[in-house]
C-alpha cells in the first residue's frame, strides 16, 4: 500500500484546498467527515449529502477532487451507488466508506470503479484514503485481504 504523502502529484496542488463530496445516509456520521475533512485535509468545500439522488445531480454540473461515499444506502444495493456515482462524475475518484469487509463488496466497490475502500472507524485511514486518491491511487484499509 502507497505511503500517504502531503504533497499530491495529481488533483489539487498542495495549496489548494480539495473539493471533496462526502455521501452517507446516517446524518451523524456525515457531518461528522465533513467535520473531519475541513479539519485534517483542509478541504473546502466538502459537500455533505444523505441521499444518493442528490448527490448525483450536484455531481452532473459539479467537478470534485474526490467522492467519499458508504455503500450501505436506502436507494441501492452494496455497490451499485459506485456505478451510480461513476455515471455521474466519470472522471472523479471514488473512495468507498463501509462498515463491511467483505471480500465480495470490496471486490464489487472496485469492479464498480471505485479507487478504494476504507473501514468505518479507521480515521487515519479516511484521511490517507483521501490522499491516495487524490494522486490517483488505489488505497485499501489493511484490514482487507483483497
Amino acid at each position: 500500500m502507497p505511503e500517504p504523502s502531503d504533497s499530491p502529484t495529481g488533483g489539487p496542488s498542495p495549496t489548494d484546498a480539495p473539493h471533496i463530496v462526502v455521501l452517507e445516509d446516517d446524518d451523524n456520521l456525515l457531518h461528522t467527515y465533513g467535520a473531519f475533512l475541513e479539519t485534517f485535509l483542509s478541504a473546502d468545500p466538502v459537500r455533505l449529502f444523505a441521499a444518493l439522488e442528490k448527490a448525483s445531480a450536484y455531481l452532473r454540473d459539479e467537478s470534485p477532487d474526490v467522492i467519499l461515499t458508504d455503500l450501505s444506502l436506502p436507494e441501492v444495493d452494496d455497490a451499485k451507488a459506485v456505478e451510480v456515482l461513476r455515471d455521474a462524475a466519470p472522471d472523479v475518484p471514488i473512495l468507498v466508506i463501509s462498515g463491511s469487509a467483505s471480500e465480495r463488496l470490496v471486490r464489487a466497490a472496485l469492479d464498480h470503479g471505485a479507487i478504494g475502500y476504507v473501514l468505518k472507524g479507521k480515521r487515519t485511514e479516511i484521511v490517507d484514503g483521501v490522499k491516495a486518491a487524490l494522486r490517483g491511487e488505489r488505497y485499501l484499509s489493511d484490514e482487507l485481504g483483497v
